[in-house]
Parts: C-alpha cells; structure tokens; sequence
C-alpha cells in the first residue's frame, strides 16, 4: 500500500512458501532455524496473508496469485471445516483443532478470499479510494484528504520518466515472453523456498476430512476439496506446470558464511552476571565460556543499497543462545579483554586509526549566589510564591508587626532578619545545601583523525579511564580557545608556547591553512601538543573531505565508521614563513559545535582515548565495541 511493490513481492514469495510447507501459517516462526518457535504452532485463522494475496493480485494481475489463494482455500477447507462453523488450527502439524472461530475470520479471512476470486465485485472495480478498517470494512477517504494528482502537459520521454507520487503503487513487472506469470519467472523464486526449507517438507497422500465425512452426498464436494493444489516439493513448489516458463532458472542463492568464536570457561567470582541487557545491545561483563556467533556480511552503499567492494565484515548475531537485532551491538570494557592475547588470530584487537574519544574533565557548574538564595527562599515558603528582597523590605514594618501578634507577623520578622544576615557566598550555600561537594565530571567527545601528507602522530601518552579519579588526571592542562577559523592572522608565539592544547571552529579555509598560520615554537612538554578542530552543524552533511574543508564532494567507497569525516590534510605541514615544519603538530575534529565549544571553554584537563576494535581472521567485528 506503500507503493514498494517489489519488497511485497519478495516478502510474499516467503509466505507463501511457508503456507506450502504447513498448510497453514504458525504463529512464529523462526528464519534463522527453519522452525517454529518455542512452540507457538497455532493457526488461529489470520487473514493478513490471505488480505496481501488480494492487495497484490489487485496491484499485478499476475495468476500466481490466483494459486496461491486456491491453495489457501482448499486448506481451509480440508482442515477447518466444521458442523458448526470454521475453528482455527491448534497446531498446523498435526491438525488439531481449537474449539474457537475468531471474529476475523468471517470478517477479513472469507472476505478477501470471496473477493480474490470475484473479479466482478463492486469493491474490485469501484472507481474511488477507500480503505479497509481492521476488521474489514471498507471507508471512503474524503476528497479533503487526498493526494493531489500531479499532470503532465506533455508525454515524458523514456530518458525522464515522472516521480512515482508517494503512497502511489508503480507498474507491475512487464511478463517475460513466452511465460504466464512475472512472480514464477523471477530468478529468486526458489530462494524463499529454500529459506522456508521447503524440501524437508515429506511427500503427502490423499488427506481425509471431516467436510467429506458429513457431506459426501453434496454436490459441491468434491475430491480437490480435500486435496491442496500444490505437490510439495522443492521444484516447482506451490506451481503447477502450466506457470513454470519453458527456461526457467533459478539465480544463485546467496549464502551467508557464519562463524561460531567460543571461549574457555574460567571461575570469576567476582561477575555476578556474565550478561547485562543495555539499552543498545549486550554488556559482556566477563568473556569466561563466552560464545559468539557471527555472520560475514558486506556493507551497502546508501543511494543504491548495492554491497560496497571489498568491504566485509562480521555481525554477531547471537551471543550465548541470547539472539541480537541487526542493530544491536555487544559492548566490552577494556578490562574484560585485557586478559586475552591480543594477537590472537580469532580474537585480534586493533586500535582504530580514524577515531578516538576527547576526554575532558570539567568541573560542575556550581549554583550561583542569587538563584541559590531564591531557591532557598522558595524551599522556605512552601510554594508560596517567588519573593524577592526588596519587596519584602518595602512591605513590612518590623515594629508595626511586633504590636500585633499574629502568625504572618512572625514570619515575616524571621524572613526580615534572614535577608538582613550577611548573604552566604556560593562556596558555604553549597556545602549547607549539600552533603557532598560536587564532583569534576569527565566526557568523552567522539573525535576523528586525519588523514594525508600532514598528519602527525598523536603524542605518546597512556589511555586515561573513563570515569574520572583524583588519581588518574588527564595529561594536558593548559587550553586555548581561538574564537574565529583562523584563516587571516597569526597566533602570537605565545600562545602555542604556553598551551598544550588550541582549540579552533571548522570552517573559512583548509585544515593545512589554519596549522599554516601557528608560528614554530621549541617543542616542550608544555607547549603544544594538539589541536582540536570543532566540527558544527552546518557541515555535518559532508561525506568526505578535500584541501577546502566547507566543501561536500560525493560519498567516498566505504561507510563512515562515526558521523565524522576524516580530515584531509592534502600538503605536508609548513611554518608561517614557509618552512617544512620541523615538528608537525597532531590535529584532531571533534563534533558539537557551539556546545563543544562552551564545554571546551570550562575544560580544566585533557586527554584523548584510543578506540579498538576486533577481527577475527583478518574480517572486522561490525557492532563488537570496545569501551
């Protein structure tokens, strides 16, 4: 109904197959087994195949579909029928059967099949849009909210063809010469049989029923009633010879290759549980009689969905009988891993050479002065209202409230002295209001290494923890915030000799013409050592990167790993002066923008995180990380 005609055809061919198989559809059923899982073999007489069978037949004409609706019907017939009306299947194996007849079954089941096969019904060839409601109720949609039809002057030609409006179902496929049905001539049609392990499906005879039984005299009963069009067998499954085309072949099935990794089991008293259920996948808390099972996959490009060349990979798919989505992933810290031989052909860790992680240790803002003596105030009053000093001193008089008691006279004599006292400084109101001073926070900001002729090495320092501890500080403490690309003007020798860190905004000029315009400086464990480039939201668009970095040229032959975009450093690094740099300085992007920059801005340590990754066999681990 979305107008993706050949996902619905695929989709259908893989029902169908299933339909085959069991005569019936199970209530689950498992691609990755061949199976139906954990025992839920019921058909209750759901029609949303049966409904699809009719959508798509309305959308192509193709007489598959035809067959596969009298195959359907036949099977309900064979298996449902009863003195009393139409029960549902307990379990599709055997045929057992459970007292019950779902409302849905008259409503939806039976009519999309009445309607299959009724090509003259009003609702077949009534010239207006309408849809169903949920139990099978046809609606006309008003023509308030209809799409506008979009017309042509004149015919397109067959290089410009017009867009498809969205909602709207395109041509069904052309027929092959000299074939009857488009849907039987695909080159994939046996590979849903071969998904839905149809050729494990035993040869049946002549299946009795009880509709022969109580009506052998009828004359509408007949012995293809009790029998299923189709012979249940791999080659031509569900079709009849007739629909088969004269050279019909089969293209090739894709196989995936999977990959079981298993660990040794080690006592680890100290992990209460082995796995932990996170909002995007699977901690690993402990690799003791871990399993890993992988499947080798191929990156696909955005625009055209096509696998990208040379570009394999590993997904793990399930970890320890417990199955994964295609996007979770499975996280390990880095003291998880660190008893493993890292060189372990199987199990190789490599640290990765386009990102890493900023940290920065920033202090938490404290409360100021007045909003925490308006908090306080607030807290005082119970809600009553926000009151501020000076209203409370031009409103009440101390000695005409002390001549008449009253309670409202009390409180405000108190509130009176309270703002007459000393007003605390920020330091004291926090350590009254809290028990705990409040502690320095440390974040990690994703980051991207450049790339080209002038990228330097990053300084050899050791990978910090991800939480912050007094003892383990950051490495550099001196930080520079430049407020403009510095594309036009020189820093003065000062700065890159007395700070560790510079940071500058993206954009005006190239990433070599902003490390052009730092002076040379003598090289000291004081003076600079990185500079980080701050990526913002207007570039975040760019797939790839050249000389000028505003720039957006087209999407490079493999996947970004992260949001960011390698820098490209296209010339070797100079001085001002024009003079090879004798120490190239280590550049780093992070992204954020305006927020990165305020961060940045009350950063009182830095230090930078390598990231790794595994392969196993030389073949990267996709959604395997590394914490």
């Amino acid at each position: 109904m979305a107008g993706q005609l050949d996902e619905a055809t695929e989709t259908h061919l893989l029902y169908t197959a299933l339909w085959t198989r069991y005569a019936a559809l199970p209530e689950r059923w498992s691609t990755a087994t061949g199976e139906i899982e954990h025992g839920l073999r019921w058909w209750g007489g759901r029609p949303e195949w049966i409904e699809s069978t009719w959508y798509l037949y309305h959308a192509t004409k193709d007489p598959w579909y035809l067959h596969a609706g009298e195959m359907a019907l036949r099977d309900i017939k064979r298996r449902c029928w009863t003195k009393c009306g139409w029960a549902g299947l307990h379990d599709v194996h055997t045929g057992e059967l459970s007292d019950r007849m779902e409302s849905f079954f008259l409503g939806e089941t039976a009519k999309y099949l009445f309607l299959l096969f009724d090509p003259s019904h009003p609702l077949n060839t009534w010239d207006a849009p309408f849809v169903f409601t949920t139990e099978g109720h046809p609606l006309i949609i008003p023509k308030r909210v209809r799409p506008l039809k979009t017309h042509y002057k004149t015919r397109p030609s067959a290089e410009v063809q017009p867009p498809t409006p969205p909602g709207t179902c395109p041509q069904p496929p052309a027929h092959i010469p000299f074939s009857i049905s488009a849907t039987a001539a695909r080159a994939d049609v046996f590979h849903a049989a071969s998904l839905a392990r149809l050729h494990l499906r035993p040869a049946l005879q002549t299946l009795q029923s009880p509709i022969v039984e109580f009506n052998a005299d009828h004359p509408s009963i007949s012995q293809s009633n009790v029998r299923s069009p189709s012979n249940y067998t791999y080659y031509p499954w569900t079709l009849p010879p007739t629909l088969i085309p004269h050279n019909a072949t089969s293209s090739p099935i894709f196989m995936r290759a999977t990959f079981d990794l298993s660990f040794p089991g080690t006592p680890d008293p100290a992990v209460e549980s082995a796995l932990q259920r996170v909002q995007y996948g699977i901690l690993v808390n402990s690799m003791s009689g871990l399993r890993l099972g992988m499947v080798r996959e191929q990156h696909k490009r955005p625009d055209t969905g096509r696998p990208i060349t040379l570009d394999e990979h590993f997904r793990v798919y399930a970890i320890s009988n417990v199955a994964l989505g295609r996007d979770e992933k499975v996280f390990m810290s880095r003291a998880t891993i660190d008893r493993f031989n890292p060189l372990d052909p199987f199990f190789t860790r490599t640290r990765d050479a386009q990102n890493l992680d900023l940290v920065v240790d920033v202090p938490s803002q404290p409360m100021p002065a007045s909003r925490a003596l308006s908090s306080l105030l607030q807290d005082a009053l119970g809600g009553l209202g926000n009151i501020s000093d000076s209203s409370i001193e031009r409103k009440v008089d101390a000695e005409e409230a002390d001549n008449e008691f009253s309670y409202l006279s009390n409180l405000f004599s108190s509130f009176q002295a309270f703002l007459a006292a000393p007003t605390p400084t920020v330091a004291s109101i926090h350590s009254k209001s809290s028990r705990t001073p409040q502690p320095t926070l440390r974040h990690s900001i994703a980051a991207a290494l450049p790339v080209g002729p002038g990228a330097a090495p990053l300084p050899d320092t050791s990978d910090p923890n991800a939480d912050y501890s007094e003892d383990d500080p950051l490495v550099w403490s001196t930080i520079y915030i430049h407020p403009n690309p510095l594309c036009d003007e020189r820093l003065p020798i000062d700065i890159p000799k007395k700070h560790q860190i510079i940071v500058i905004p993206r954009g005006g000029c190239s990433f070599s013409t902003k490390l052009r315009h730092i002076v040379a400086y003598p090289p000291d464990g004081t003076s600079l050592q990185l500079v980080v480039i701050v990526d913002f939201p207007e570039f975040d668009e760019a797939r790839n990167m050249n000389a000028d970095d505003s720039a957006d040229p087209p999407y490079p032959d493999a996947p970004p790993s992260s949001s960011l975009v390698q820098p490209l450093l296209d010339e070797t690094q100079y001085t001002p002066s024009g003079l090879p740099r004798p120490n190239p300085i280590p550049l780093i992007m992070v992204s954020g923008g305006e927020k990165t920059m305020a961060l940045l801005q009350r950063a009182r340590r830095i230090g930078v995180r390598r990231r790794y990754f595994f392969r196993s066999q030389g073949v990267k681990i996709d959604n395997l990380i590394v914490l």
